[in-house]
């Protein structure tokens, strides 16, 4: 793959420092005499900490740094980071969203430096033993540009939240786990009167329920966030994109029927989270459907996982506006083929919490920021002060479930972060992870131990950035008209010929041969 910078990022990096691969020279690791390593640093974050945020200066006193926090705006991340990058004003070390596609512009657009693995292996033995699986992905041209998170939560798929009082009102005592069943009892949410109002005023499902009558057909067509895609093996050795798998047009066939019913919610496209904390599907806390799929497992756990918790963020919300409301922990339901499936987060590369570096970041920079990462990989206390704060202050253990439980109003996301917890974490730990709340995923284990879908392209091939835009806009424009009733199914057909020629089977192709490099 050849590198090509244009002009004006020429231009913008100009002043970088050096970029340089796997084999490059030795490098010396600074020292005490050096002081504070000083850089700047920018996650995704709903608010960014305070200046005289209590972690920070923590962090910033145990590991002899100095943070210089770029706050970008969550909503518009990606837009605000390509101002920056576009101005000269590139954080040293920030954060991609699970965007592979975006990491790979940017390394061949010279706004990254390269992690030489030597350095790596010197300065961060287990962090690059943990990596080195990832290497075949993140590799680019023999050079590594960023360190992934792992995230546990990520083993487990989206979820499949019924209301079970709709349920028992409309006369079904059981949660469906096919296809038929959930068709029953979405007709029966829309004509049954599930809410007891006397009006007929509820719908089935909205936006995010469709992935799991999606996955019921073998695949679901969109990603939950823009950044994903979804690529599954194709039977032949190869992958292709869920969106034109045949299955998919006898998804849509359903579809149309339903919405032409009056199942879907008729304001699908826009979402159910209507503003808030993303998770939060707000037809379903309006009580307009009975349905949802969004968030996941740790949004809806219940307050009764041990005496004193609140719940998952979503569930404690939810009832404080439906305090009489019941939820039901569904699975992905089974199609006629016994297809089943939500979307499953990657686990690793893909996931959300990509860490790279700029090109001007220098070799002291990025040794202390690999001495800090290997540190939040081998000492647990450690990482316990980035991602939950002072103990006793911030949070304590409860003695039963041995959780880290925060304490008081440090259980919000806007109050954490604003104290600097869970702000500067480089990467996370899985085995770290699982101790902080072995209750928790106890009931991932009990309540979602279901199918799910997850990504086979974890890379992104040269066609993909000339041709995904366009070929996601024609598949979100030729679904929702077939949904909708405005072309017919059979345009499924014109839909896949099309996309096919404007790139798709390209892009299949390329998919195919790095798909195919990995076994040999």
């Amino acid at each position: 793959m050849k590198k090509v910078v244009s002009l004006c990022m020429i231009m913008i990096l100009v002043s970088a420092s050096f970029v340089f691969g796997a084999g490059s020279r030795e490098v010396v690791a600074p020292s005490v005499a050096d002081g504070i390593v000083e850089f700047s640093y920018s996650i995704l974050a709903d608010v960014p900490p305070r200046a005289d945020a209590p972690v920070i200066k923590d962090l910033e006193a145990l590991y002899g740094i100095k943070i210089n926090y770029v706050n970008i705006e969550r909503s518009q991340y990606n837009q605000m980071l390509g101002l920056k990058i576009s101005s000269g004003e590139t954080p040293n070390a920030f954060m991609l969203d699970g965007n592979m596609l975006q990491y790979a512009q940017f390394a061949e657009q010279g706004v990254l430096r390269s992690i030489p693995l030597n350095m790596m292996q010197k300065y961060a033995p287990t962090l690059y033993e943990k990596q080195k699986p990832y290497f075949k992905y993140l590799l680019i041209d023999g050079e590594l540009y960023g360190i992934t998170k792992e995230k546990a939560t990520n083993d487990y798929p989206l979820n499949a939240i019924w209301r079970k009082d709709w349920l028992e009102n409309v006369g079904i005592d059981k949660v469906p786990e096919t296809l038929a069943e959930a068709e029953e009892a979405f007709y029966a949410f829309v004509n049954k009167d599930p809410d007891r109002n006397g009006k007929k005023d509820t719908y089935a499902l909205g936006k995010s329920g469709l992935d799991m009558i999606f996955g019921a057909f073998g695949g679901i067509p969109w990603g939950p966030w823009p950044q994903y895609s979804l690529w599954l093996e194709d039977g032949q050795g190869g992958l292709q994109h869920a969106a034109v798998l045949p299955g998919m047009k006898d998804a849509l066939a359903l579809l149309q029927k339903w919405y032409r019913d009056g199942l879907i919610d008729p304001e699908y496209v826009i979402g159910e989270n209507k503003g808030g904390y993303w998770a939060i599907s707000t037809d379903f806390f309006n009580e307009r459907i009975g349905f949802t799929g969004l968030g996941h497992y740790y949004h809806w756990i219940p307050d009764t996982l041990y005496e004193g918790y609140p719940g998952g963020q979503v569930f404690a919300e939810f009832k404080k506006l439906r305090p009489n409301a019941r939820i039901a922990y569904g699975k992905a339901v089974s199609g006629p083929k016994g297809d089943a499936g939500t979307w499953l987060y990657p686990v690793g590369v893909g996931a959300a919490g990509l860490t790279v570096f700029s090109a001007e970041t220098t070799d002291e920079q990025l040794i202390k920021l690999l001495q800090i990462a290997e540190d939040q990989v081998t000492n647990y206390d450690n990482y316990l002060l980035a991602m939950f704060g002072r103990e006793g202050e911030h949070w304590v253990r409860d003695e039963k479930s041995q959780a880290v439980t925060p304490v008081g109003k440090f259980n919000t996301r806007t109050t954490y972060l604003d104290e600097g917890i869970r702000v500067f974490y480089l990467v996370e730990d899985i085995s770290f992870a699982r101790r902080d709340n072995p209750l928790a995923f106890e009931f991932a284990d009990k309540y979602y131990s279901f199918p799910g879908y997850r990504n086979e392209l974890l890379v992104s091939v040269p066609s993909e950035r000339i041709y995904r835009t366009d070929l996601e806009k024609l598949r979100d424009q030729y679904y929702t008209a077939i949904i909708s009733g405005a072309r017919p199914v059979s345009d499924f057909d014109e839909f896949v010929a099309i996309w096919n020629k404007q790139g798709g089977a390209q892009i299949k192709a390329e998919a195919d041969t790095w798909y195919k490099s990995l076994t040999k």
